[in-house]
């Protein structure tokens, strides 16, 4: 080999080395980052003893990447249900609680068994009153929470709606300089890395499905096969509700009482919808909204009902009556009749003569002060059983109802209230299992595809040692060309 191909094959390994150490330096600034993939210089010989550096690459693992944007969409459903579920447990209270509709009904129940026993105390009788109120005060504060909780959902469909529109507009951005960066030849790793961060960010809303193509493009969709980004953004709608009450509902029979649809790519992705998405914490605010929310309304209501329809007397609506009057009777509209309130004037002995309606008879009909037997009979109403329906809001025109559970009021209340803790504790436990399976996630793919800072610092100092024997050996040769030319 002469002298002049030993000084080529030098100066093209010294632009090798100076331009891996570029990258394996980029490497050790993005160490911290744990979103950075590892790149790496690929070189090809191009004569003998020479060689240069055609592209750089990262590292990859496709699988891994989905187990991760697949467990943040799960975390993202669970996570929401937990946190709106705990939100209003913080209201209702558990079974146990002392405000909870199933507390406050057994609590009126005693109240109306001792006032049985001794149904000429005033004492009693304002006692059993006052449980009566807070029994409709819980229905009706449960309710208030309920309707709450679904508008609180209803506010970040349209925050994640905002937020999603934003990320797939970034995305447009980056994914366009992915192509042309790679019909190009240019280096697009960051660029790459930084569409994964994007996609990532989606997949928390909802379960996403990436698949790529030619020149390094990708198609994004839903885990429920709507297209989100194809070359461009899809649209995405969504139009709030001012205010929820019962009777918004996704079934209701009037479309204006309808919530709003969230729409990607224009199909509906809710439960109702014809491609409803599985994850993400788009589909847990769905949940909660259109289906958690409203069930346990449902209950709730069903509740109110009851107690309106067991308290009735001969003449009507007795202790417990709607502030509308009549149907539909809601846990919202349920109150203690004013005739026997004795804060508001009205008289507490109504309740043991069956008089609370005013157009009721009493049974009393001797005005026996120790007349106990009415009260017993609506001891009895709490705890026997009953055939509780729900309104059918599918109907134009309410009331009309569903399929009726036979149970107690007092065994209803507790399953309703038994039934909302139980999707809390399962909601909770799978937050808590899905952030261990992201964690895992985020840490299996950086220990297989991240930067690990000890690696490229022993890569520099091997950098750094090429580099040198590169340069002792161009300085070696131009010594020998030297004294070559003063012999000549």
């Amino acid at each position: 080999m002469s002298l002049l191909s030993v000084l080529s094959n030098a100066r093209s390994s010294l632009s090798v080395t100076s331009q891996q150490t570029a990258v394996v330096s980029r490497n050790v600034a993005n160490a911290q980052d744990p979103t950075a993939t590892r790149k790496y210089a690929n070189s090809v010989y191009t004569r003998p003893g020479a060689v240069e550096i055609r592209s750089i690459s990262q590292s990859s693992d496709p699988a891994l990447y989905r187990a991760l944007i697949n467990a943040q969409s799960s975390l993202g459903t669970n996570e929401t249900i937990a946190d709106s579920l705990d939100r209003l447990r913080e209201v209702i209270g558990d079974v146990d609680s002392p405000t909870s509709p199933s507390s406050s009904l057994a609590a009126l129940k005693d109240a109306l068994t001792d006032l049985a026993a001794s149904p000429e105390s005033p004492q009693l009788q304002r006692a059993a009153v006052d449980k009566a109120k807070a029994m409709t005060a819980s229905l009706n504060t449960a309710s208030d929470a309920v309707q709450a909780m679904r508008k609180d959902a209803d506010t970040e469909l349209k925050q994640s709606a905002d937020a999603m529109r934003k990320l797939l507009s970034d995305l447009e951005t980056v994914n366009n300089g992915v192509v042309v960066g790679t019909r190009s030849g240019n280096d697009v790793t960051d660029l790459v890395d930084r569409r994964d961060q994007i996609v990532a960010e989606i997949s928390k809303y909802v379960g996403v499905s990436v698949r790529g193509r030619g020149d390094n493009d990708i198609i994004l969709t839903t885990d429920s096969g709507i297209v989100m980004f194809d070359k461009m953004p899809r649209s995405i709608e969504f139009t709030s509700t001012s205010s929820f009450d019962p009777s918004i509902r996704m079934d209701n029979g009037t479309a204006a009482r309808r919530p709003g649809a969230f729409k990607i790519d224009g199909v509906d992705i809710s439960a109702n919808g014809s491609m409803p998405v599985r994850s993400g914490s788009l589909q847990g605010l769905l949940q909660i909204r259109d289906e958690m929310g409203p069930e346990f309304q449902e209950k709730l209501d069903m509740m109110a009902r009851g107690l309106v329809t067991q308290f009735t007397e001969s003449g009507g609506p007795g202790l417990f009556q709607s502030a509308s009057g009549a149907d539909p009777i809601t846990a919202r509209s349920i109150m203690v009749a004013a005739r026997v309130d004795y804060t508001a004037g009205g008289d507490a002995s109504r309740l043991r003569d069956g008089t609370v309606n005013a157009a009721s008879t009493s049974p009393n009909t001797a005005g026996d002060s120790g007349y106990s037997q009415w009260l017993n009979t609506l001891v009895g109403k709490v705890t026997n059983p009953l055939n509780l329906a729900p309104y059918d809001w599918s109907s134009t025109a309410p009331p009309a109802f569903g399929d009726a559970q036979n149970s107690s009021l007092v065994d209803f209340s507790a399953a309703s209230i038994a039934w909302l803790e139980g999707k809390r504790a399962d909601a909770t436990e799978g937050s808590s299992y899905q952030k261990i399976m992201v964690s895992r996630a985020q840490e299996t793919l950086s220990n297989s595809t991240g930067i690990n800072l000890d690696e490229e610092m022993t890569r520099l100092l091997d950098l750094e040692r090429s580099f040198q024997a590169s340069t002792k050996l161009i300085a070696t040769v131009g010594e020998m060309l030297d004294q070559l030319i003063n012999i000549a």
